[in-house]
């Protein structure tokens, strides 16, 4: 558009998602033929409960990280036997990832606005085994 005609999707307060921040990595060691290490992390930037781009409407940005261990087996009576160990959100971090935002008129003007979150989980563990045969 012409500079000096708004954009649309920022007159309607859309043009702020499409700067939200996504990071994500993996760094991974392959410590012999039967370990693999992984480290990875997440950060996820602010975001707005709802299309007003209103500061008081936001989940706050967060910085995860996991850790993997995958061993990866054969025996005689199985072709493959994978284990895989997890420890989730390894430094415990307090955060939420989705959430959304009510309000309404209370008279003529007075305005309740309710924010919810849900809250994720602290550290967690996960150990899974998968046989092929």
């Amino acid at each position: 558009p012409h500079p000096a005609t708004p954009d649309p999707l920022w007159s309607r307060g859309l043009g702020d998602v499409y700067k939200r921040q996504i990071t994500n990595n993996v760094i991974e060691w392959k410590t012999n033929k039967y370990l693999n290490i992984s480290l990875k992390s997440k950060y996820i930037g602010k975001q707005y409960l709802d299309n007003t781009s209103n500061i008081n409407r936001i989940i706050k940005s967060y910085f995860i990280n996991d850790l993997e261990f995958e061993s990866r087996l054969t025996h005689k009576l199985f072709k493959n036997v994978l284990f895989k160990f997890q420890i989730n959100n390894i430094f415990d971090r307090l955060y939420t990832s989705n959430g959304y935002t009510f309000g309404y008129f209370a008279g003529q003007e007075y305005e309740v606005r309710e924010n919810y979150l849900y809250p994720q989980a602290g550290r967690n563990f996960m150990l899974s085994i998968n046989v092929k045969i």
